[in-house]
């Protein structure tokens, strides 16, 4: 697997950190925090509990777009554009889920607008991870931070509807 193909992979995985359960018909500012804090949260539990958290609070039409720049020392920058839908951000869950153990997550949320009718709202976001695992390199890690603005949506229960991610990524040596 090459450091091209390892890339999507990667963005699967920051994608999944922008989804998580909080019920209720309506958007609020309360269980839009608490969608992000349960998300933070879901990577500590055991793969099945996540994966069934990813699927149940990403919207089916849920759309993700990230915009990556990767730097590793010695070698040039590489910039991708990855656009995910539900499905193949599920396919590829295990990756993420993996890639978390051991890394650090911390997020701020930056600002909340909800739609005057209270069935949307938009985030924006800051995620910063460090030693999140390299997928096929064990020697490696990469130090992360997304910047991001989502829709949220309201239903049964709130979910991510879109996510519209700037990602700049380190790779650097495990110490």
């Amino acid at each position: 697997m090459t450091m091209r193909s390892k890339l999507p992979l990667f963005a699967s995985a920051l994608l999944m950190l922008s989804a998580s359960p909080a019920l209720a018909q309506d958007v609020t500012e309360a269980n839009v925090r608490a969608l992000y804090q349960e998300t933070a949260d879901a990577f500590k539990l055991p793969y099945d509990q996540y994966y069934k958290k990813i699927d149940s609070t990403t919207a089916a039409n849920f759309i993700g777009i990230t915009r990556l720049s990767l730097e590793m020392p010695g070698l040039p920058p590489v910039k991708q554009n990855l656009k995910k839908n539900k499905q193949q951000l599920l396919a590829e869950a295990n990756q993420g889920h993996t890639a978390m153990k051991g890394a650090a997550l911390q997020y701020e949320i930056k600002s909340i607008k909800i739609a005057p009718d209270n069935k949307s709202a938009d985030v924006s976001n800051i995620m910063v991870i460090k030693n999140l695992a390299m997928p096929g390199a064990p020697t490696l890690v990469m130090d992360t931070v997304a910047t991001c603005n989502d829709r949220v949506i309201a239903g049964t229960i709130v979910q991510l509807g879109a996510s519209n991610c700037g990602i700049q990524t380190v790779i650097r040596k495990k110490t």
